[in-house]
């Protein structure tokens, strides 16, 4: 396949603080969008899945089916209720403008010491040895770390999902 000129193997995605419009393609806070080199995408519409008035605060596309958030507020999706420290993992039967899937837990944040206001995800993404990348919102303080809201955390999971375990 011959790639278009300014078409990119390696896409861009994007989450809005607020509803917008970026190159012709209206997106709302909870929406992401993708700009693959010559032109802008919805990605993911989160109206679709029950993520309305809810910012994505972080996110992470894991494969061409799955993608992880966090979220700016507690949220409950799908009977699942989800804190602003947890990441939501999202697999996909379908991305676009006609989004569906389902949500499931990820990374329990409480039961790895992510309990307080000020260690609220705001960015996430998962290294291919399988660990995990987060920011805080404000200073974390986990076990054996701790740090300020413009750091790096790593987390090795010996366990995710609803019961989730490992080392910072």
């Amino acid at each position: 396949a011959t790639l278009p000129p300014g078409a990119s193997t390696n896409p861009m995605y994007i989450s809005l603080a607020s509803n917008g419009t970026v190159g012709g393609v209206a997106s709302a806070d909870e929406d992401i969008l993708c700009f693959d080199g010559t032109s802008w995408s919805l990605f993911f519409d989160g109206s679709d899945v029950g993520v309305s008035s809810m910012d994505t605060f972080g996110f992470s596309i894991l494969n061409s089916n799955s993608a992880l958030f966090t979220f700016n507020n507690s949220i409950t999706l799908g009977g699942t209720a989800y804190a602003p420290s947890d990441i939501v993992r999202f697999d996909a039967t379908s991305f676009g403008a006609n989004t569906d899937g389902t949500f499931s837990m990820y990374l329990d944040g409480s039961d790895v010491g992510l309990d307080v206001s000020a260690e609220n995800l705001d960015a996430v993404t998962v290294l291919p040895d399988g660990r995990v990348l987060i920011s805080t919102t404000g200073n974390p303080s986990v076990p054996g770390v701790s740090g300020n809201d413009e750091d790096i955390l790593a987390f090795t999971p010996t366990t995710l999902g609803d019961v989730t375990s490992g080392i910072w």
